[in-house]
């Protein structure tokens, strides 16, 4: 009786032990997520038919190399558990052979249209004109119309006579004295013009500050006569030759719905500087920086290190140029400020681009370093804004602080 007691329990055992050794269940891997996008890249080179688009992963793994045409819309898809991509085009001038190359690093691109060049499609048919304004002071004056460009002036019979080329069938006029304070508007529909200055406006003013400390301070004032409508401006103020005081602002009250700030100056480590702002009004407040928001540790087509201040910009843009006979090429580099080093060559040599191929990429130098930082933007959003030709001509972002450094 034990015995065959015991026999079960030997029987029950190494039935227990087969089970515990039977294969493992296989662990089901979840498939990448599907990324749908859409790209269309529009190049100033008309000759430039085709491009090569490329998508990788932050590792460097790639997900897209595809030669696809210009001035198209694509519609494209990825698997990527990444939710940030770096996506780089290559395109090549068939004239001279030279390569343009863009970077934008870890990026979401969703219905991206890149477009060179891009300016408003207006008819800039002009003709010769000729105004003369009478009861003017002789004194400097200030002469704009909605087609901006030369003038050329002399005094005749106490008359101010003004040559230009206008726009037709209709152009406008914007004429400052600022020894006395005033401007007139003048709506132009003939060859021939005359204006009396008695019937001029007075106009309003603002101090403008100047940093300490800075050098080559130049600023502009532009006013758009529809807010909304940027295809047209006048030139309202341009500064004295580099101010180092602040100074004052004359602009007009009447016939302006928008203005356009844009001051520039280099800062004592350098670098450049250029704050811009558009609104119904000019800003009290500008913010202009005495230093840099961005400081340059190392610039080399080896390595690329880069310091940020607490105010960091939304993106920099690094710029490189290849201009020996074997390899001619323009490389532009979007990053956003939390990625403070970066290396090119590697960067290059890993993505393995097929217009590339054989090209030696040491022979990249160093340009230039540009830093934006941009009022009510993320870097997404700034990157999505220069990929929507609309956005960028209704100037959907109003306030920029951008600085710049040129390689020594």
């Amino acid at each position: 009786m034990r015995s065959k007691l015991l026999f079960g329990f030997l029987l029950t055992g190494a039935l227990f032990s087969c089970s515990k050794k039977s294969d493992p269940v296989p662990e089901i891997k979840e498939p990448d997520p599907v990324y749908d996008f859409s790209f269309r890249y529009d190049p100033q080179i008309t000759a430039i038919q085709n491009f090569e688009l490329i998508v990788t992963q932050q590792d460097g793994r790639i997900l897209l190399d595809t030669l696809v045409a210009t001035n198209t819309k694509h519609s494209l898809q990825v698997k990527t558990k990444d939710t940030k991509l770096d996506l780089t085009t290559v395109a090549v001038n068939p004239a001279n052979n030279s390569h343009i190359i863009r970077s934008y690093l870890q990026a979401r691109p969703d219905n991206w249209n890149i477009v060179s060049n891009l300016q408003h499609p207006l008819s800039t048919q002009t003709a010769s004109g000729v105004i003369q304004y009478t009861n003017a002071p002789n004194s400097r004056f200030l002469f704009s119309t909605l087609q901006l460009g030369p003038v050329f002036s002399r005094r005749e019979n106490n008359a101010l006579r003004i040559e230009y080329r206008r726009l037709v069938p209709q152009d406008m006029a914007y004429f400052l004295l600022k020894s006395e304070g005033k401007y007139i508007f003048s709506q132009i529909e003939s060859a021939e013009h005359q204006v009396d200055f008695s019937e001029a406006k007075d106009a309003s003013s603002k101090t403008m500050p100047v940093p300490d400390g800075i050098r080559n301070y130049d600023s502009h004032l532009y006013g758009y006569p529809k807010a909304g409508d940027y295809s047209r401006k006048f030139l309202l103020h341009e500064s004295e030759l580099a101010p180092t005081t602040n100074y004052e602002v004359l602009y007009p009250s009447t016939n302006i719905e928008e203005f356009e700030l844009v001051v520039g100056y280099t800062d004592q480590q350098g670098y450049a500087h250029s704050y811009s702002y558009l609104g119904k009004s000019i800003p009290s407040e500008f913010g202009f920086k005495e230093r840099s928001s961005f400081e340059v540790k190392s610039f080399t087509v080896d390595d690329l290190q880069l310091a940020f201040d607490s105010d960091k910009p939304n993106a920099s843009v690094s710029l490189w140029q290849a201009k020996d006979g074997a390899f001619t090429a323009t490389w532009q580099v979007f990053s956003p400020s939390e990625l403070t080093t970066f290396k090119p060559k590697a960067f290059l040599e890993k993505l393995n681009a097929k217009l590339l191929k054989e090209k030696d990429f040491r022979l990249l130098k160093p340009f230039s370093i540009t830093s934006y930082l941009v009022k009510d933007a993320t870097y997404n959003s700034f990157l999505d804004y220069w990929a929507n030709p609309e956005a960028v001509l209704n100037k959907e972002l109003k306030e920029w602080q951008i600085n710049r450094y040129h390689a020594k």
